[in-house]
């Protein structure tokens, strides 16, 4: 019998107190992906992510593992690293993973997420491979490339940035376009202007004052805070309304305190507010009046631009990868700085603090309905019917499309072991059973099944519920029959002078019907 096909999703980290964008996507693919096959996320630690996908009903595993970050940046150490990694028990302990799994297909998000690719190709289990980064230019590269390469069925990347990396001839027909998306329902404009009036004031920003916000997990270097830093206080300087709202963690100490006393030296520390995490960025933004990203690396894409966009907010940020590709489809290139040039962020940011807002919503409003056409659900939804399409197509040894009653499901076609058995089972299947009086075998519990409905697991609905009422008639049957047989003895016997409790008290209770269950009470049988 056929089932409905077993997808892990490898998350490449799990971080305990925020979330990043690329575990966003995971979960994202993993909740959309549900629709057509049955989705096991696996993460390697427990967090915020696992956090979320446990309330999306997303079923979870925490199995440890470490990326390879050599991948991202390779050096002359990658190939070494990658031969320890072969031979070493946590690729053993993903490869028993897979098994008990009894995984068809797994896809395996970020370059640095090597180990769980490693397992599936040593299992035989197709990989597809979403790449989020662009792997960095060295003489190692090719090195990195190939072994995406060699150990997956398909590569997804989420911009065409990061695809520059995958431009040769044999990545033709196995590399595909797949930018990340939202949920509709975390955007609902109709609360905007009271999250904003809520969060400015309790962040004592007035409004006739202009807030500058700064996004990012972690306030590191590639991310340009210290850029951010410097734009801030040459705006200060020229501006008395202007604030800024900081919002990532402290992850490296020496950065992190030599930009709080630059800001402290300069006088201006009462003008910034910090925030470390916030679950709900909704309320950040609304309460911004321009998003400000001076990331200093190429981007894989950049998310924040994508949803400051949503909000109706202007964005500034440097040229970097993904970035320059998001602004310019949304018309919006006017607002980007060559990467790492302070002197001309600080003249883009100044030139869109000095318009009124009502001037630029025309702009804004254009830019927003170009996001979501390109990056929206709809669009994201499509384009990953059209992946799953692709995926099936090639694997046909393995994989199937099926209409089922919830819409197209991806089915597996290699013989599955007992132990995914009753997980993968379809609800029609499980409907039919059910109508037969077949019941799932928990632990600790026999199996339920009557004689007459034994046989009727292959059978249609129609046979089994015929069945069941035939059993029903022959059991009402054999009891009138019986009831009509005792009463004819109890006669008999009051002819005869004899007397039976249990048989005369048995027909006064009866009366004359035989059409109810009830009268088998008095008679024993």
């Amino acid at each position: 019998m056929d089932y409905r096909a077993n997808l892990l999703l490898f998350s490449h980290v799990g971080n305990t107190k925020s979330i990043t964008g690329a575990e966003k996507l995971v979960l994202l693919l993993a909740r959309r992906l549900s629709r057509y096959f049955c989705c096991t996320l696996v993460v390697p630690k427990e967090g915020e992510l696992t956090r979320r996908a446990r309330y999306a009903g997303i079923r979870t595993i925490v199995h440890d593992y470490p990326g390879v970050y050599s991948m991202y940046n390779p050096s002359p150490l990658l190939q070494a690293e990658l031969e320890e990694l072969r031979g070493s028990p946590i690729l053993n302990s993903l490869c028993q993973l897979l098994e008990r799994e009894q995984a068809d297909l797994l896809l395996v998000n970020s370059c640095v997420n090597v180990l769980p690719a490693l397992a599936g190709k040593e299992r035989g289990v197709p990989v597809i491979w979403n790449i989020n980064e662009r792997i960095t230019e060295t003489n190692f590269t090719a090195q990195a490339i190939e072994l995406i390469h060699s150990c997956s069925s398909r590569i997804i990347g989420v911009s065409s940035t990061v695809l520059e990396r995958f431009s040769g001839q044999e990545f033709t027909d196995k590399v595909g376009l797949l930018p990340p998306s939202w949920e509709p329902e975390e955007y609902q404009p109709v609360y905007w202007p009271l999250l904003r009036e809520h969060k400015r004031k309790e962040l004592g920003v007035k409004k006739d004052q202009k807030l500058v916000g700064y996004i990012s997990s972690f306030l590191i270097a590639e991310k340009g805070w210290a850029h951010f830093v410097d734009m801030a206080l040459a705006l200060c300087a020229d501006r008395e309304d202007v604030r800024f709202l900081v919002i990532g963690q402290n992850n490296d100490e020496s950065y992190y305190q030599a930009c709080m006393t630059k800001i402290e030296n300069a006088g201006y520390r009462s003008r910034f507010c910090f925030i470390p995490y916030l679950a709900h960025v909704a309320e950040a933004y609304c309460a911004m009046d321009l998003v400000v990203i001076p990331s200093l690396i190429p981007e894989g894409f950049g998310m924040t631009a994508v949803e400051a966009i949503n909000f109706g907010k202007p964005v500034c940020a440097y040229a970097s990868g993904g970035l320059a590709e998001i602004l310019q489809a949304c018309g919006l290139q006017e607002n980007l700085a060559a990467s790492g040039n302070t002197a001309e962020l600080i003249a883009k940011a100044a030139h869109l603090l000095s318009q009124r807002h009502e001037d630029m919503v025309p702009m804004l409003q254009q830019a927003k309905e170009k996001a979501a056409a390109l990056y929206g659900p709809d669009s994201h939804e499509e384009g990953l019917r059209l992946e799953v399409s692709k995926w099936v197509e090639a694997l046909p040894d393995r994989l199937r499309m099926e209409q089922q009653d919830g819409g197209m499901a991806v089915i597996s076609l290699r013989q599955q072991g007992p132990s995914g058995r009753g997980r993968r089972m379809t609800a029609a299947r499980r409907r039919k059973r059910r109508l037969a009086g077949v019941h799932r075998r928990r632990k600790g519990l026999k199996q339920k099944r009557t004689p007459k409905t034994r046989n009727l697991r292959h059978q249609g609905n129609k046979a089994a519920v015929h069945q069941k009422q035939r059993t029903a008639s022959r059991t009402l049957g054999n009891t009138s029959r019986s009831l009509k047989r005792r009463s004819g003895q109890a006669a008999r016997s009051k002819k005869s002078g004899g007397s039976s409790k249990k048989v005369e008290g048995s027909p006064k209770k009866a009366g004359s019907s035989s059409k109810s269950g009830q009268f088998a009470k008095g008679v024993k049988r």
